[in-house]
């Protein structure tokens, strides 16, 4: 595997090796400086809205056409608070059960999506407010969302900072995983406690 240094590829342009090909071991991507410079034009912003923003900036890959100015068009959400750096959790719910003869399940909520006018299949998820942890965070967004309640425990995990669609937008996450028990009294009648969009 490799990863093109060129933001448009092309197949003169040189690639940078992701991982040796036996090991699997990701090896030691050169700094960002020595492949792309940003232009003096810097970021430019065009729009903002309430949740977004919407932006451009010039930039030139010096591994192949180092005269070449490329102008990226991206958002970036308006709303991020979080001292973490972070947008957004997406809640990994597993519900588990005692009775062994029934299957632990993953939890997902049906969510309408104005861009695409369809209902989607999501993992419960949302922004982190002022003052929260992570993982704060994914317990209130999984309350709200679905009406079930976890607790961090020794099986809960977060990751590292992940980002939604890096070539259209700086948005970025961790993702929760967080354990429910199916079994506890709170988690027999959940009802949604959404927030008005």
């Amino acid at each position: 595997t490799s990863l093109l240094s060129s933001a448009e590829s092309k197949a003169e342009d040189p690639a940078i090796p992701l991982a040796d090909a036996t090991t699997g071991d990701i090896g030691e991507l050169p700094p960002i400086s020595d492949v792309i410079q940003v232009h003096d034009s810097g970021e430019e912003w065009i729009h903002k809205g309430r949740w977004l923003r919407y932006g451009r900036v010039v930039f030139s890959n010096k591994r192949s056409d180092a005269d070449k100015r490329i102008s990226w068009e991206f958002t970036e959400r308006t709303t991020r608070v979080a001292k973490s750096g972070l947008d957004a959790v997406d809640v990994v719910g597993r519900i588990r059960y005692k009775a062994k003869e029934r299957a632990d399940e993953i939890l997902l909520i049906l969510n309408y999506r104005p861009p695409v006018h369809q209902m989607v299949i999501e993992f419960p998820a949302g922004l982190i407010d002022e003052g929260e942890t992570t993982m704060e965070a994914a317990l209130r967004e999984l309350k709200e969302e679905t009406g079930y309640v976890a607790t961090a425990s020794s099986n809960s995990s977060e990751s590292p900072e992940l980002f939604v669609d890096p070539w259209k937008s700086r948005e970025n996450l961790a993702l929760v995983m967080l354990d429910i028990d199916g079994d506890a009294p709170e988690n027999q009648s959940p009802k949604q406690k959404l927030d008005d969009a």
